[in-house]
């Protein structure tokens, strides 16, 4: 069971990092390439380029996911319990990534 101070925290943490993920997914949204064509080799890093921002940015999508269903089981009451087997999660692998909604075991298995 996790204790109220640690529950406020971590739901600090949480949408603290919510926050920032959804300004850089926004910069990113933002980015302009080169419309007008050059030689290969810049098109060829503006590509590169273009392809680097699409892996983050899905990444990011993801883990913003993740965090909305931590907040989601925050409100809901069951934050802390491995959504598969129902057991508690240990505060250190809350603390190391807040979002986390598997169990060791479950992550692994």
């Amino acid at each position: 069971m996790i204790n109220k101070e640690l529950l406020e925290k971590l739901t600090k943490t949480l949408n603290e990092d919510r926050e920032r993920i959804m300004d850089k997914l926004e910069s990113l949204q933002d980015m302009d390439f080169g419309d007008a064509p050059g030689d290969d080799n810049e098109e060829a890093d503006e590509t590169e380029e273009a392809v680097n921002e699409l892996v983050t940015a899905q990444i990011l999508e993801r883990r913003l996911m993740d965090i909305e269903d931590a907040l989601k089981r925050i409100d809901g009451g069951t934050y802390g319990k491995c959504i598969r087997c129902g057991e508690d999660l240990s505060q250190e692998m809350l603390e190391a990534s807040p979002e986390s909604g598997l169990c060791k075991a479950c992550k692994t298995g």
